[in-house]
């Protein structure tokens, strides 16, 4: 995984830089000049894989909800009606 480096020299942040005659990326300082070769090419890394995904389900509350139509039927049970968006892949 990618981490901030700071300059051995001034103790700023060194920024990736690519190096156009060694063809390599180097971490560069903008206050002094100085540079470092990169040990890793990975600058930063998008995990997707830990996201949480929106789990669909019954809610609980939602008997509490105002917000939502409430119909009551002729044999006494209470409906929610709720439109949602289906989406397949």
């Amino acid at each position: 995984m990618a981490s901030l480096q700071f300059c051995s020299e001034c103790n700023n942040l060194l920024y990736p830089k690519a190096d156009p005659h060694r063809r390599i990326m180097v971490f560069a300082c903008r206050i002094c000049q100085y540079e470092e070769a990169s040990e890793s090419k990975c600058v930063y890394r998008n995990d997707l894989l830990t996201v949480t995904k929106e789990q669909v389900g019954v809610t609980t509350d939602l008997g509490s909800d105002p917000t939502l139509a409430c119909f009551l039927s002729i044999d006494g049970e209470i409906y929610l009606n709720m439109t949602s968006r289906l989406t397949r892949m």
